[in-house]
């Protein structure tokens, strides 16, 4: 896609992903385990659910930075595309940014190398997955962005300092401003809005960067949203299809590759509650081990 927000690093990044043998890893607690077994259906929040709600408020504090620090190229970019960037920028046009914690939809995945298949990390089950976790081990094909599937971003986290920041967005401010022909530019308002959306749902703090996390990100205020998402949806969260029962285009049927019961005192209990829902399910073929830390 011509002047992507979004994949300026994605290749590079999922390349590197694939060397290492990756998996990821999705860390829940029990009872939410037991929701999403039951359910088929993997939930994506809204951003005002999300453990940290002001994750979106740190990658919008930068761009807002980033506009102060630029106004003046991006000024000429917005009167040569004829496209207000920096008013986006800036967020004052409340018909895209008044209910961005609201309309924006989450599911984080940490990376999961070779090495944590018999323990799962314990940061992410001190963070995540409390009092007693659970991790969904998933294949990664579904990382593969696929261009016709509109509406539904997988993207990698962006450890953003201010700096860092500058330097994404000056690469796309800098395309934009070199190129000549107009039309090229001129991307509807709207486009360029939900690619902001997903680029601000996509950066943390660096103090994060340990965590290697990538997410699925969507908005509830495209329209096309529904052609691959369960049409389940209510305000707190958006279903994505985990087992192809929804008709949706979009689903991690088949991803699933197994389950890590996390420590605590229940941990053998809760394997095999874990194992009857999969049974029920007619997926006892999938691994469900006990973490060993």
């Amino acid at each position: 896609m011509e002047l992507d927000f979004l994949y300026q690093d994605y290749d590079q990044r999922l390349a590197e992903f694939t060397r290492l043998n990756n998996k990821l890893a999705h860390y829940t607690n029990v009872d939410n385990a037991r929701n999403i077994l039951h359910g088929q259906t993997l939930w994506l929040r809204s951003a005002d659910q999300q453990i940290d709600k002001y994750e979106l408020k740190y990658g919008m504090a930068l761009i807002e930075k980033y506009a102060e620090l630029r106004a003046d190229l991006i000024r000429k970019v917005s009167m040569k595309s004829s496209l207000d960037f920096l008013n986006l920028l800036t967020f004052r046009n409340d018909h895209y940014w008044k209910k961005i914690l609201t309309n924006t939809f989450l599911a984080s995945f940490v990376v999961h190398s070779p090495h944590d298949d018999g323990t799962g990390r314990i940061d992410m089950w001190d963070r995540y997955a409390t009092p007693e976790g659970v991790a969904f081990v998933l294949k990664a094909e579904f990382l593969s962005y696929d261009d016709n599937v509109s509406g539904l971003y997988p993207l990698p986290v962006r450890y953003f300092t201010q700096d860092k920041l500058n330097e994404f967005l000056d690469s796309i401010v800098s395309q934009m401003f070199a190129i000549q022909n107009d039309r090229a530019v001129m991307r509807k308002q709207s486009e360029i809005a939900v690619q902001l959306v997903c680029l601000i749902a996509s950066i943390k703090r660096m103090a994060f960067r340990a965590e290697e996390e990538w997410r699925l990100i969507a908005n509830s205020s495209i329209e096309r949203l529904g052609n691959h998402l369960s049409p389940r949806v209510s305000p707190r969260r958006i279903e994505l299809d985990l087992a192809g029962v929804s008709g949706s285009k979009f689903t991690l049927a088949n991803s699933l590759e197994r389950i890590l019961i996390g420590p605590g005192a229940n941990q053998h209990s809760n394997r095999q509650i874990i194992k009857k829902e999969l049974h029920s399910l007619n997926l006892d073929n999938i691994p469900v081990t006990l973490s060993s830390i």
